[in-house]
C-alpha cells in the first residue's frame, strides 16, 4: 500500500547501483548527488526494486517517495511510483484526490503525472 508510514528500507545492491548511475551531478550540484538514494530509502514499504527504480531514479531528493506516501492506498504501488516520479511536492498526489471517482485510476495517474498544482474542485453542476 502506497499511503503507508514511511521507515527506511535496505535497498537491494542492484537498486542502489542503477540509482546511482542514474543521477551523476558534477560541479555546485554536487551535494544533490544523493536525491536518489534518500528518496529510495523512504519509500513505502511495498514498492518492489523497479517500482522504486521508476520513482527515485534521477530524483533531486526524497520528494518523489513523499509524494508517494500521499497516494490513496486504493493505487498500487506502480501507480503511485507513475505519478509521483520527477514530483518536488506532493502536488501529484493532491491532484488524484481532486479528481471525481468515476474516472479510472489508469487516467488519473496519466492526468496528474508531474503536475504542479491541484486541479480545481470538481463540479457535477
Amino acid at each position: 500500500r502506497p499511503g503507508g508510514a514511511g521507515v527506511t528500507r535496505a535497498l537491494d545492491g542492484e537498486v542502489v547501483v542503477h540509482l546511482c548511475r542514474s543521477h551523476v551531478v558534477e560541479g555546485d550540484d554536487a551535494g544533490l548527488a544523493n536525491g536518489p538514494i534518500d528518496c529510495a530509502v523512504s519509500t513505502p514499504y511495498g514498492f518492489s526494486p523497479q517500482d522504486v527504480l521508476k520513482l527515485c531514479a534521477g530524483a533531486t531528493s526524497s520528494s518523489p517517495s513523499l509524494c508517494a506516501k500521499q497516494v490513496s492506498g486504493s493505487f498500487s504501488s506502480s501507480q503511485a511510483a507513475s505519478v509521483c516520479s520527477n514530483a518536488i511536492d506532493a502536488v501529484p498526489a493532491l491532484c488524484i484526490d481532486h479528481l471525481p471517482s468515476t474516472l479510472s485510476q489508469d487516467d488519473a495517474v496519466r492526468l496528474c503525472a508531474g503536475a504542479a498544482s491541484p486541479p480545481p474542485a470538481f463540479s457535477a453542476g
